[in-house]
């Protein structure tokens, strides 16, 4: 079978989850073409859960170690 007609394993949804994370909201619905995991995993409910921890953790890092 050649490269291009192997299917390639989907990535797992925690790591399409922790993609969107860091993904800013505002290209969800580019992201959203990219697969159809990506879009199903841009409507799951603990994104939001993730992104705020997401963005305490870089409150709380310190500006001089970047």
């Amino acid at each position: 079978m050649s490269q291009a007609k192997k299917k390639q394993s989907p990535l797992p949804e925690d790591v399409v989850v922790d993609i969107l994370v860091r993904v800013p909201r505002r290209d969800y619905s580019r992201m959203s073409l990219v697969s159809k995991r990506f879009r199903s995993a841009s409507h799951v409910d603990r994104l939001y859960t993730l992104r705020q921890k997401e963005k305490e953790k870089d409150k709380d890092k310190d500006p001089s170690e970047s």
